[in-house]
């Protein structure tokens, strides 16, 4: 706490009306001295979405399998061109006749629920963050995982906030180096002794940590990542959600250092402190100095505003679902409308998301039109500012120069493959174990983006497209994927009758022709 100084003063009242409010307390300095942390407000609202893109779910699949299909033919990763193109358990190297489908072998499934359909046995990759269908699969069960958790630690009397940790970029900063050292900072911040604590010995009495201080039952962690589209850089920050039990931070405050603070700040009267916001002061300022050093061991910094805590009310589920929904493909999509619609302008030197990368890629023609050609086993490696095309049967080694919008694409994958987006605190010691583990049951069971995204559709199967017509006619036309799927939605006939124009062989199954 030596490291907070607060400015507050109490205004006097005004003539013929009631007393004024206190004025906001200033953070005069913070951390080491150098300005004020990051905003400490209540959550805002999330911006508003148009309700026709909200609605229109048709529309929001045809640009998915639009942009995936690109993919196909660019992406730099191989499991993300096999995704939704390939029967699941075949691949490029698996056999010439895989792409003709002359080997025999299972179909293409269709099936419905409701009034959707989808298709049954196909390969999926699993990437949230570089595949424009799983992304929107993931997301919407993150949203739901979020949500719940959040629901249940406001029903048993505690508190959710979310704390956006921030670093300090330059332009030539590559995406790696910056990932690397928001995992150092993150350590420093939520992973040492100054956090957790440390179990007492004979000799040692036990070191309370600033978790059960500040009587911290968990937290989460989800990862968002931004580039310049004015050639600024990319921009790597964190946002976390802390769940505080019934006594939260303010009571944990005033019942660890009440007599210390309003000493040290020279507070006459109890009733003057606005503890709410001292309490989100104090444990912004604790976080901020290891956030800070952990950092500066990685070679970055975050200046003074590297810190934000903001309090998520009971309907902070439906924030969080919309800001998981902003990293996929259908928000990029959607804003592309709205500025092209002129609804809203781009402000000059704006981020993008990396999914607004790849739908500028889908507006450009000469982008549109690149794409590389793979032999049977292969892996792209990056290479300082070059990226390598290996043939892993051969070891020959090809240099690869993608347009600009590509370039950036591939970094983002390469970059962002194997990272995971959401990570759970597991640690359940401490006395608010009890809490977080109801807070774990209401969320569910913690499932891997690639099983969420293999999830299968369900429902009845209307029939199968066989093997041959699926590889020789529709696997690289996604618009046939996509009218497949209405004419299902239609109904069944509707689906024998669009295969049959398109001379497409479909194995119904006779009961649901019969519907």
């Amino acid at each position: 706490m030596d490291q907070l100084r607060l400015d507050y003063t109490q205004p006097s009242a005004t003539s013929g009306g009631p007393a004024a409010s206190p004025r906001e307390p200033q953070v005069a300095a913070a951390g080491p001295r150098s300005g004020p942390l990051g905003n400490t407000s209540e959550l805002v609202q999330p911006p508003e979405v148009s309700d026709f893109w909200a609605e229109d779910w048709v529309t929001r699949r045809r640009v998915r399998f639009g942009a995936r299909a690109l993919l196909w033919e660019g992406s730099s990763l191989g499991a993300v061109r096999r995704c939704g193109r390939f029967i699941h358990g075949d691949s490029p190297s698996a056999d010439d006749r895989v792409r003709t489908g002359r080997r025999a072998g299972r179909g293409v499934q269709i099936k419905r629920t409701g009034n959707r359909a989808g298709f049954g046995g196909l390969a999926t990759c699993g990437s949230v963050w570089a595949c424009p269908r799983c992304s929107a699969v993931v997301a919407a069960e993150r949203a739901v995982e979020l949500g719940n958790a959040i629901r249940a630690c406001h029903a048993a009397g505690g508190s959710v906030f979310m704390v956006t940790l921030t670093m300090r970029h330059r332009r030539e900063d590559a995406l790696g180096q910056l990932w690397d050292g928001l995992s150092s900072g993150w350590r420093a911040a939520f992973g040492g002794v100054a956090w957790t604590g440390k179990a007492g010995t004979t000799d040692r009495p036990r070191r309370l940590g600033q978790r059960e201080l500040f009587d911290v039952a968990g937290h989460t962690r989800t990862v968002e990542v931004t580039v310049g589209v004015d050639g600024a850089g990319w921009h790597v920050h964190v946002h976390a959600l802390i769940f505080v039990g019934d006594v939260g931070l303010e009571g944990a405050l005033v019942r660890s250092w009440g007599d210390i603070i309003r000493r040290m700040l020279g507070w006459k009267e109890a009733r003057d402190v606005p503890a709410a916001w001292v309490a989100r002061i104090a444990f912004a300022s604790l976080i901020y100095r290891r956030w800070r050093a952990g950092l500066g061991k990685a070679g970055f910094d975050c200046g003074a505003a590297g810190v934000d805590v903001r309090e998520v009310a009971d309907h902070g589920g439906e924030f969080i679902g919309r800001y998981l929904a902003k990293a996929t493909y259908d928000a990029a999509t959607a804003a592309g409308y709205e500025n092209a619609g002129g609804t809203t302008k781009r402000a000059r030197g704006r981020n993008q998301t990396p999914f607004e990368v790849l739908y500028e890629i889908s507006e450009s023609v000469a982008a549109r039109s690149w794409g590389i050609r793979t032999p049977r086993r292969w892996k792209i490696l990056r290479d300082s500012t070059d990226f390598l095309l290996v043939d892993l049967t051969t070891a020959e080694v090809k240099e690869v120069a993608p347009p600009l919008l590509w370039r950036r694409w591939w970094e983002w994958e390469q970059e962002s493959k194997g990272r995971r987006q959401l990570v759970w605190a597991r640690s359940r010691s401490g006395h608010r174990a009890d809490l977080w583990d109801e807070i774990l049951q209401a969320r569910g069971r913690e499932r891997g983006d690639e099983e969420i995204a293999r999830d299968d559709l369900g429902g009845v199967v209307l029939g199968e497209i066989s093997r041959s017509s699926w590889y020789g006619r529709m696997a690289y036309r996604p618009s046939w994927l996509t009218a497949a799927l209405e004419a299902a939605e239609r109904g069944p006939r509707d689906l024998r009758d669009w295969c049959a124009d398109h001379d497409i062989e479909f194995d119904p199954v006779p009961s649901r022709i019969e519907d």
